[in-house]
């Protein structure tokens, strides 16, 4: 059985699901960074050691940021792999090297990336033309991205989306189970739809704009409340302008948790899930308990989940920091007298269809097989 070499520039706890279905094939060894670098310099980090194939930590270091080193990663052109996976990104020195010298042992190396934005300058641009052409090919998270490098002169074969997952199998467990509760009602005492956010509590997120948005929507007789899962360095923020405004009462601060029997049912329950800042693998997490999705429409500024929003099915797309229009996507949406139940199946569907363990690991054997 050929083995293929995994590299992570760092193994965030939220890939754990493909990891785990990678492993269980038995052809991948797994090579992580140590500790994560700008965004996710706060993910939460991996047990490497769950990971039978798990075989060594490598180490990053600083340059002069954003530019970096993985120590050791070299030797493993060494090793015995004719292809690898590698995910990095141009920021980090030892991915050129190692790029440039696998192609003189005549290995092939896959990049695992999210490819092209859209925001990228001139010199951006150029930069990363050369590093994902010294590739053999790159897996990629959405077709916007695949789209954006074929009009920049990349060979449509050499592209190959994967879209992106949690812990699938874990989750569709956890879905399995959901039902419809009181769980709001006993907390606000109302009937009112609940809008939720779940992730990190910081500025890059805007999480100030639902509540804005919910005052706005409250001052012309329309109430909401709010719902937000998590916790970090602007939630005190956030607790004084709900306070201030006076929509305190409307807004519940649940806090931190990774207990996915938790997480299910208050994502199952809500019927809005808002991302004011780019939406990630928040869309794939409430979609796949049944919830829509509601972000902005720079798709240049988005994480490349923001696919699986389909306008009037699974979600909606409101202007990029317009408060107003996302208080009236938010009305309108539930002035469309839309089925609950029709929206959750097509949630579902958006997960099953291809944001899932199964898909990505198809895919990833196929090309590598061929």
């Amino acid at each position: 059985m050929k083995k293929i070499g995994l590299i992570y520039n760092f193994g965030p706890h939220y890939r754990s699901g493909i990891f785990k279905a990678m492993d269980q094939e038995e052809n991948f060894d797994f090579f992580f960074g140590d500790r994560g670098y700008g965004v996710q310099e706060h993910v939460k980090k991996l047990d490497y050691t769950i990971l039978k194939n798990f075989k060594s930590k490598l180490e990053n270091f600083t340059i002069i940021k954003p530019f970096y080193l993985q120590k050791g990663v070299l030797k493993l052109l060494l090793k015995d792999y004719k292809q690898y996976i590698v995910s990095t990104e141009y920021f980090c020195i030892s991915t050129w090297l190692f790029l440039i010298i696998a192609k003189i042992f005549n290995k092939k190396v896959y990049l695992w990336s999210h490819g092209w934005y859209g925001n990228e300058g001139l010199l951006k641009t150029i930069v990363k033309f050369i590093f994902f052409k010294l590739s053999s090919g790159v897996f990629l998270y959405g077709e916007h991205a695949k789209t954006l490098m074929i009009n920049n002169g990349f060979n449509k074969k050499y592209l190959h989306v994967i879209y992106n997952s949690l812990d699938t199998k874990k989750q569709f467990d956890y879905r399995s189970n959901c039902i419809e509760t009181n769980i709001f009602i006993e907390k606000f005492n109302n009937l009112d739809p609940v809008l939720c956010f779940i992730g990190r509590i910081h500025k890059q997120k805007k999480i100030e704009q639902i509540i804005y948005a919910i005052k706005e929507l409250r001052d012309n007789g329309k109430n909401f409340n709010l719902l937000i899962i998590g916790d970090g360095a602007q939630k005190e923020t956030l607790e004084i302008i709900c306070k201030d405004i006076g929509i305190d009462k409307q807004c519940w601060f649940y806090g931190e948790t990774y207990n996915e029997d938790e997480i299910s049912n208050l994502i199952y329950n809500s019927s809005l899930c808002i991302s004011p800042g780019n939406v990630g693998l928040t869309a794939i997490h409430s979609m796949n308990y049944g919830t829509p999705v509601l972000t902005h429409s720079d798709f240049a500024d988005q994480g490349p989940e923001f696919e699986s929003v389909v306008p009037f099915e699974t979600g909606n797309f409101f202007k990029k920091d317009d408060i107003s229009d996302l208080a009236m996507k938010v009305d309108n949406w539930f002035n469309n007298g839309y089925d609950r139940n029709l929206i959750r199946k097509q949630c579902f569907q958006r997960v099953d269809d291809c944001y899932n363990i199964n898909y990505q690991l198809k895919i990833i054997n196929d090309v590598l097989d061929n």
